[in-house]
């Protein structure tokens, strides 16, 4: 189609823009080939792994869908142990708790403090040491003392860029303590 094109410009018969069209046309083709190529490896790929297959397996398909039998079906697609199955489920309970949660009411406010002091001590290095406390509550009125949150923790800071610094904090809480690395600072 492209020489045939070409030759038509060539000889007067057509415009440049025609030859043009036809190239990006074919161009466009490709790309769409090349994109349905890599949704066809993916999906193969995706059979795959839904059948804990290894990826270098190859997949052959024998006889006609018509012919496989249903007890063959539900014998290999049993995904309950699958880790994805479990996640999704385990979020749908957090996701229903919680829904619960906000619809009785419940832990609708927040209140919480935190002081927190930086200490320069050389070159790019610092470091920061904190305290803080918080409590979750239905109502002003219902507030609890006993259930105050606690948290403190120390950190060290390194400035790679002004106002950007890589953390490393150790905090405590209520029974429990835990690192966080992250960039930047909250405020």
């Amino acid at each position: 189609m492209l020489d045939i094109v070409k030759v038509l410009v060539d000889n007067g018969m057509s415009k440049q823009v025609d030859l043009d069209r036809v190239s990006v046309n074919i161009e466009n083709l490709y790309t769409q080939l090349s994109t349905t190529d890599a949704a066809y490896e993916q999906q193969i790929n995706m059979i795959k792994y839904m059948f804990d297959m290894p990826v270098s397996e190859t997949i052959i398909l024998t006889g006609k869908a018509e012919t496989l039998l249903i007890s063959e079906l539900t014998a290999i697609s049993d995904f309950s142990e699958h880790i994805d199955i479990k996640m999704l489920e385990q979020q749908k309970d957090v996701y229903l708790m919680n829904r619960k949660i906000i619809n009785n009411g419940y832990d609708n406010n927040i209140i919480s403090a935190q002081m927190e002091i930086r200490q320069h001590i050389f070159g790019r290095f610092g470091c920061a040491a904190w305290v803080g406390a918080g409590i979750v509550f239905p109502e002003f009125k219902k507030i609890d003392h006993e259930n105050i949150l606690p948290t403190y923790g120390l950190g060290l800071r390194w400035e790679f860029k002004h106002n950007m610094n890589l953390r490393i904090d150790y905090g405590f809480g209520n029974k429990t303590g835990a690192f966080i690395v992250s960039i930047s600072e909250a405020f």
